[in-house]
């Protein structure tokens, strides 16, 4: 695996609480630094899961809360993917990790636009935006949520292309003649939840060889320890 780009980090003061230390008690910054590397990824682990998955729960197990839930779904993927795929070959490219979340969770995510979906979401758009620039740009369904949902949600708290459902469908489809995404919230939260165990179960297992995703993950700690 290549080096990772280079990034300015922030050198967080070590009495700052890091997370859980699994005992009922908090490890700060400093403790962590001092962890073995398996100890530490073991850390982040329950800080992943105390911290983003386990707090939002609550959204979930609502039936109120679609959008909320949607948001925080988003932004686990956001985290777990720096974790698990790092920033990717070009450090520009902000939406490597939250795609290839997005692609372990379903099939779908890994689809190219099909040229009829791609036409009828070109109509939609105003000619003073370009949008077969924006339809260029897109390409695939992963880079389609990314682009439509999750920056729209996180900046605007709103879908463009992608709109939450439970009636229209238990998981995710395209409509190839509105040219849009349909998402249920539940159901992305579960999948996300799914991909968080498979994928800190593989980063935690050291036995295993090669292991892209715990390479990942301990280049992210260094980042986060530095």
């Amino acid at each position: 695996m290549s080096s990772p780009p280079v990034m300015a980090t922030f050198n967080v003061p070590d009495h700052v609480c890091f997370g859980p230390d699994g005992r009922g008690g908090d490890f700060n910054y400093g403790q962590v630094r001092a962890l073995t590397p398996q100890l530490q990824i073991e850390a982040l682990r329950r800080r992943h899961a105390a911290w983003l998955v386990d707090q939002s729960k609550p959204l979930a197990a609502s039936g109120a809360s679609p959008f909320p839930l949607a948001v925080m779904a988003c932004v686990g993927m956001e985290a777990l993917g720096q974790i698990a795929y790092g920033a990717g070959p070009n450090v520009r490219d902000l939406s490597y990790p939250f795609v290839h979340v997005a692609r372990e969770m379903d099939s779908l995510f890994s689809t190219t636009l099909t040229p009829a979906f791609s036409a009828a979401f070109t109509s939609r758009w105003s000619s003073t935006l370009d949008p077969k620039a924006r339809t260029a740009s897109v390409g695939d369904t992963a880079s389609l949520l990314y682009m439509f949902f999750r920056n729209s949600m996180i900046h605007g708290y709103r879908g463009r292309a992608v709109f939450l459902t439970a009636d229209e469908t238990s998981s995710v489809k395209l409509d190839e003649t509105e040219g849009t995404m349909a998402l249920n919230p539940w159901w992305m939260w579960r999948r996300y939840e799914d991909v968080v165990k498979s994928s800190f179960d593989d980063i935690v297992n050291a036995s295993r060889t090669p292991n892209p995703k715990r390479a990942h993950a301990v280049q992210r700690l260094a980042l986060m320890l530095q």
